[in-house]
């Protein structure tokens, strides 16, 4: 059955009116995300992972949402990547010339 969505921020307005046939479910994401198991969804969902709750129980996911949290993420990971490196290199040879 597909019915609206509506989507609010956390100071109640309105932000997107979505239907539920462009949400993915949770077996959906896991197998577009190539993931072994719901265990691993969830600890996504636990580091800031996107999600919306429907009647309660029901967990859905926004495709764009989830795109523009993992591009945001791999940008973060990256430069954390690159300053574990320098300071890695820091500490091995001293202060950088």
């Amino acid at each position: 059955m597909i019915y609206p969505v509506k989507i609010y921020n956390k100071h109640g307005e309105l932000i997107d009116e979505i239907t539920t046939e462009q949400l993915q479910t949770e077996n959906d994401l896991i197998t577009w995300l190539s993931l072994k198991n719901k265990r691993q969804l969830r600890s996504l969902r636990e580091k800031g992972m996107p999600h919306l709750k429907l009647n309660g129980h029901e967990i859905r996911y926004n495709p764009e949402e989830i795109e523009q949290w993992m591009a945001k993420n791999a940008e973060r990971k990256s430069t954390m990547a690159r300053t574990n490196r320098v300071t890695h290199t820091i500490r091995a040879y001293g202060k950088m010339p």
